[in-house]
Order: C-alpha cells, then sequence, then structure tokens
C-alpha cells in the first residue's frame, strides 16, 4: 500500500497536476457541446446522407453482424470505422444506454485517448516542459479537433488511428525494433482501412527509409526485414478488404463521383486574404482553397459552429489562430533546417503536411464543392501544427518564445471559451 502511495506522490509533480488540469478542461469543453447538442442532427456530416450514410452503415452492422453486400451511399466507405461504431452501438443496446450520446461518448474518449498519444510522441525527443506543454494545449484544443471528437462519420477515426501511426514511426525512427515496424504497419493498414486518404502513410514511411538508408542508420539487410515485418502488418487486413472489392465487382478504392469537375483558376486557387475570413467569418463560394481550409479549421463546414453573437471573439480566434499557424509553420521549417540529430523528426512532420495538402489540392480539381475541401478531410494536420508549436523552442531568440507563448495562450484561450459558449 505505501508502495502504491509513494509512485502516485512521485507521478503527482507540479507539471503532471497542470497537464491533468489541461487534460480535464479539454474533456469538459467536448461533454458540454455533447450535452447540448443534438447528436444524430446537430452538427453531423452525412449521418443519413444518400439513404445510407453513415449511421446505417455501423447500425446495419449491428443488426446483421456483417459489412453491407452493396456500395450505395457512404457504403463505399472502408468499414473498419463502422465496425468499431458497431460494437459500441452493441454495446449500448445491451446497457440499454442511450445510443446516440453513447456513441459521441465513445468518440470522445477515443479523442482523450490521443491527448496522451501526442504526450508520448513528443516526450520521445524532448524533456522540455514547456515544448510539451504547448504542444499538448494546441492539440486538445485546437477547434477542428473539439469538433471533430463529435462527430460520428468517419473523419475522428481516420484522425486516432493517423496519429497512432505516426507515433509508431517516430518511435521506430528512434528505435528501429521489429516490434515498431510490425506495429506501425498494423496501424497504416487500419487508418487506410478507416479512409483511403490513409494511404498517403504509405508515401511518407517510404520517404523515412529512403532518408534512413542515406543516412546509414541502418543496414540494407536489416532495413529489408524491418520492411518486411512492416508489411506482416501491413497486408493481413488489406488483403481482407481488397477481397471484399473483388467479391463486390468494384475498384480497388472506390470514391463518390458526382461528375462536377470545374476549372480554378491560378490566383483563386491559391490567393489567402485573412480580410475575407475578417468579413465574413464562414466559408462560402467566393473563398480560394486556403481562406477555406483556414475558416473550416475553426467554425467547422458552412461557419455551423460560428453565432452571430460571439463574433467578437471569433474575431480574436481569427486574429490568434492566423498567427499560431504561423509560428508552427515556422518552427517546423526551423527544425528541417536545423542540425539537430532529431531533425528527421521535422522531416517527418514537413513532409505529412506537404502530402495533406497535396491530397486537398487533388480535391480541388477533382470535386471543387465547398465541402470537398474542407480541413477535415485533412484532419491530422492539427498534430502537424501540435509538434511544429514544440519547435519554437530552438529558436534562441527569448523575444519570439515568448510572442509565441502569447499567441498560443490566446489561441487556446479564445477555442476553449467559444466553443464552452456554444453550450450555454
Amino acid at each position: 500500500m505505501n508502495n502504491i502511495k509513494e509512485k502516485i506522490k512521485s507521478h503527482l509533480t507540479r507539471f503532471n497536476i497542470i497537464l491533468i488540469v489541461l487534460f480535464a478542461l479539454g474533456l469538459i469543453v467536448r461533454f458540454a457541446i455533447m450535452f447540448h447538442i443534438n447528436p444524430t442532427s446537430d452538427y453531423q456530416h452525412d449521418l443519413y446522407w444518400g439513404g445510407f450514410g453513415h449511421w446505417d452503415y455501423f447500425k446495419y452492422i449491428a443488426d446483421h453482424f456483417a459489412l453491407p453486400p452493396f456500395f450505395n451511399g457512404e457504403g463505399y466507405q472502408p468499414p473498419i470505422h463502422y465496425i468499431i461504431m458497431a460494437i459500441y452501438y452493441i454495446i449500448a443496446q445491451i446497457l440499454h444506454l442511450n445510443i446516440p450520446y453513447f456513441l459521441v461518448f465513445c468518440t470522445i474518449m477515443m479523442n482523450f485517448f490521443l491527448f496522451f498519444i501526442v504526450k508520448k510522441t513528443i516526450c520521445l525527443f524532448t524533456e522540455n516542459k514547456l515544448a510539451i506543454f504547448w504542444t499538448l494545449a494546441i492539440f486538445i484544443f485546437f477547434p477542428e479537433n473539439i469538433v471533430i471528437s463529435l462527430f460520428l462519420n468517419n473523419d475522428s477515426t481516420y484522425l486516432f488511428f493517423s496519429v497512432i501511426s505516426i507515433y509508431y514511426l517516430c518511435k521506430w525512427i528512434k528505435n528501429k525494433t521489429r516490434k515498431n515496424a510490425a506495429l506501425l504497419g498494423l496501424f497504416c493498414a487500419l487508418t487506410v482501412l478507416t479512409k483511403i486518404a490513409g494511404l498517403i502513410l504509405l508515401g511518407l514511411v517510404l520517404v523515412v527509409v529512403l532518408i534512413e538508408l542515406f543516412r546509414k542508420r541502418i543496414k540494407i539487410k536489416e532495413m529489408g526485414k524491418q520492411c518486411g515485418l512492416f508489411f506482416i502488418g501491413f497486408l493481413p487486413l488489406m488483403i481482407l478488404y481488397f477481397i471484399r472489392l473483388a467479391k463486390l465487382g468494384q475498384p480497388f478504392f472506390a470514391n463518390v463521383d458526382d461528375g462536377s469537375r470545374l476549372a480554378n483558376t491560378f490566383l483563386a486557387f491559391f490567393r489567402f486574404n485573412p480580410s475575407e475570413v475578417y468579413k465574413s467569418l464562414l466559408p462560402n463560394g467566393g473563398m480560394s482553397l486556403f481562406e477555406y481550409l483556414f475558416s473550416t479549421s475553426l467554425f467547422d463546414e458552412y461557419g455551423q459552429y460560428f453565432h452571430e453573437y460571439l463574433r467578437p471573439l471569433a474575431t480574436l480566434l481569427v486574429s490568434f489562430g492566423l498567427i499560431t499557424y504561423l509560428i508552427c509553420l515556422i518552427g517546423i521549417i526551423k527544425k528541417v533546417i536545423s542540425k539537430n540529430k532529431d531533425r528527421i523528426i521535422g522531416i517527418v512532420f514537413a513532409i505529412y503536411l506537404l502530402l495533406n495538402l497535396a491530397e486537398i489540392i487533388y480535391f480541388r480539381y477533382q470535386y471543387p464543392n465547398p465541402w470537398d475541401q474542407h480541413f477535415r478531410y485533412i484532419i491530422p494536420v492539427v498534430f502537424v501544427f501540435a509538434m511544429g508549436a514544440s519547435y519554437v523552442f530552438d529558436f534562441k531568440n527569448k523575444y519570439f518564445k515568448i510572442f509565441s507563448q502569447i499567441a498560443f495562450a490566446g489561441f487556446i484561450i479564445c477555442s476553449f471559451i467559444y466553443y464552452f459558449n456554444l453550450s450555454l
């Protein structure tokens, strides 16, 4: 008993208590919104779309203990998210719980679990308590991460497996064990089978493998074994999925195509004018890609989390958000060009950011409707920005570090107050 008390005391340092408070506030704002909304209609995406939306998909699995034998509506989506939600659905039925609220509760707890994964990732490379604190604070209170934790569609689970995959990639870079290689492969497969966009992780892993071979951090023979273990973790689930697609006569990576492919001018595509966001604080058809991404990262699609009575606070959130994003990008660039031994991690997050941007640019040209350029499609970028905040502390200029922390604090406080107010 005394040993247990001593262990608790050793872990309850002042810093850990601060992190516990941070985690608790992150949960409070999420649960406050959860109890304020109707979880099957408010702020959800395509829950009932096309006669077979996300809800119908996981309800079908729960009712029939099988995947749907068709691709109607959301049926084209990979199945992992829907299998997980079906399990939650069945548990709620057995325990006679309110099913919609229980499902949202489960997605919030999955998001909460990521707080610990992000902490474990940043602690692989630094013991700087300020870097750890601000990384976690930005991840926890990033507006679209708060929103995504309430979603019953596959975006929340996509973020979940993407962050865990990146964690195991970082862990493998730090310690090239065969266990880390196999787990990296497994979680990459789970990410892809949650959302096809997860394929960009394969590109990231390939780049990291080539960099490590170039740096001569591992022998080619050993790398071959590591890659073999990666595919042992990756391929079994993928093969099962391909067999399912073949039986249904579907292409390996099906997607929705409504046939609309509109041209985008170079200027309209790349311009970013913050004043456009300030004017309306709402996404609209006239916004460029980057304006729309920025807006939806704060207020979700169509500004559905924007309310006129909160306009002054929303304006502050836009201001601090823009500054925070720029500082985090500067931090990533700093890490990439540094001579630090952990420079490779900065390169990983920079490449992952570029791959996500390339993906959303593809959506811009292929499906130019606003909802196909939403920040939620690249939601793992939240992790990139959070890690970018930690790299700010590599700078020697103390005034830049002070300014950065003021901006971070403004962003986090505005985000918390703004989203907590939506529950009142």
